[in-house]
């Protein structure tokens, strides 16, 4: 009786195997047949005509570890900086995320914080965060919203605007480059 049980968890555990090695080989296949799937935004350089307003609107809510460095790297941007307002907000932070914002709007005029009030029913929090954004942008030709733990290429304002000018689009959904530290974030992350 103890030679089948032992031959049979055997075979159960060389079909995991083999189902596990499939998978894997799966994501893998899937991965190198997604690579090229999406244009890349070639850097550009900054308008030298009368470049449109923009608006980042990057909704925050308890992100006192990221909000400092995506906010640098939007301070940063080459697009011109009179046509740039970066509006942060906070979406009811329980951390320090207002204090370090709050910071950075004192030294640079492009940053903007505003506190968005309690949810309305039927509101998610980002949702309405981007909401409040996307109304305080006025009269901004291009709205991009961008998440906290962003970091966003200093051409990036740059190329996406022209790009879409260019192309005339309306509409430009930008996938930023993942930064892997192991290979399984490498197998399951796309693109």
């Amino acid at each position: 009786m103890k030679e089948g049980g032992a031959s049979q968890r055997c075979i159960v555990e060389l079909a995991l195997s083999i189902l596990w090695f499939a998978v894997v080989i799966w994501l893998i296949a899937r991965t190198l047949g997604q690579r090229g799937l999406l244009d890349c935004l070639e850097p550009m350089t900054p308008p030298t005509s009368e470049a449109p307003g923009v608006a980042v609107i990057v909704p925050v809510r308890d992100e006192e570890a990221n909000v400092a460095g995506c906010l640098q790297s939007l301070i940063q941007q080459t697009y011109p900086a009179p046509q740039t307002r970066i509006l942060v907000i906070d979406d009811q932070s329980r951390d320090q995320t207002h204090k370090f914002v709050a910071a950075l709007a004192e030294k640079h005029g492009r940053v903007e914080l505003t506190r968005s009030p309690s949810l309305p029913p039927g509101w998610t929090g980002k949702s309405h965060a981007c909401a409040i954004g996307a109304r305080l942008a006025g009269g901004s030709a291009w709205l991009c919203f961008l998440d906290a733990d962003v970091r966003a290429e200093s051409e990036m304002l740059t190329s996406a605007v022209v790009y879409a000018g260019r192309e005339d689009l309306d509409l430009l959904s930008l996938s930023p480059r993942q930064e892997f530290k192991t290979f399984a974030e490498r197998l399951i992350m796309p693109c």
